[in-house]
């Protein structure tokens, strides 16, 4: 099994959970995720 380096893991860590996005209004990924399944569960299901 191959060792990952520790930069490569910091750069994957930053990319899914610290870069801000700016079209959904500066958040990064892993808050938008949040912020979107809390809207979906939010909603009301039609009948």
């Amino acid at each position: 099994m191959r060792r990952w380096n520790t930069p490569a893991l910091e750069w994957v860590d930053w990319l899914n959970n610290r870069r801000l996005l700016g079209p959904i209004g500066n958040f990064p990924p892993a808050e938008a995720a949040e912020r979107c399944c809390a809207m979906r569960d939010d909603t009301p299901m039609a009948a």
